[in-house]
């Protein structure tokens, strides 16, 4: 026995978990085992319900942030740069081997001690896919191409905006909005960083 810890997520065996079961196996033995994505072991079916194996973390970035908020205290801008540059390797790698991730943000960051690590890829998708319909993340970090599919736009770009927002997020501690008009003035005329820079 290595004395390994190991996570198993459980869900319903439909075509968003077995979808995530697909990315996940390919980008681990595609992407040269990126330290920044979750690492897959096995996964399997029974009565219905979805079995995966996944490496086991301790935290996610969501719960990182809400520590900070609580405190009223910042995140120091280095952990900040740290984060941002973890999830931008895992981002690449997952890019290159052809896969969106379409629901980036911070509760899909989670951390094996230092190493944040990009995880939970049940929207995920192949990237040459630009037609049909598509499941949506979370509206608050949600980019509008995703809403609007257009065969031009590429959507690794969409996956950008994500983590643009996390990265806003981070640095302002505040509570994105979901919906309504301060939801489409993000996405129409950019972010405002009040006091932190």
């Amino acid at each position: 026995m290595s004395g390994e810890l190991f996570a198993i997520k459980t869900a319903k065996a439909n075509k968003m978990s077995v979808n995530e079961v697909q990315a996940l196996g390919s980008l681990w033995v595609l992407s040269g085992q990126c330290p920044n994505v979750i690492r897959y072991y096995h996964s399997w079916i029974e009565e219905g319900e979805l079995f995966l194996v996944m490496e086991y973390c301790q935290n996610t970035l969501q719960k990182e942030i809400t520590k900070y908020r609580q405190s009223g205290q910042s995140i120091p801008e280095k952990t900040i740069i740290s984060y941002l540059r973890s999830a931008l390797l895992g981002l690449a790698s997952i890019h290159r081997q052809g896969i969106l991730h379409l629901d980036v943000k911070p509760e899909n960051m989670l951390f094996k001690g230092n190493v944040l690590k990009i995880a939970d890829f049940g929207l995920s998708r192949a990237a040459q896919l630009k037609t049909g319909d598509f499941d949506e993340g979370d509206s608050r970090y949600l980019a509008k191409e995703v809403l609007n599919i257009n065969p031009s736009i590429d959507l690794t770009k969409a996956d950008i905006f994500s983590l643009a927002m996390t990265a806003y997020e981070m640095l302002t501690l505040e509570v994105l909005p979901n919906n309504g008009e301060d939801w489409l003035q993000v996405r129409e005329t950019g972010l405002r960083l009040s006091g932190r820079m």
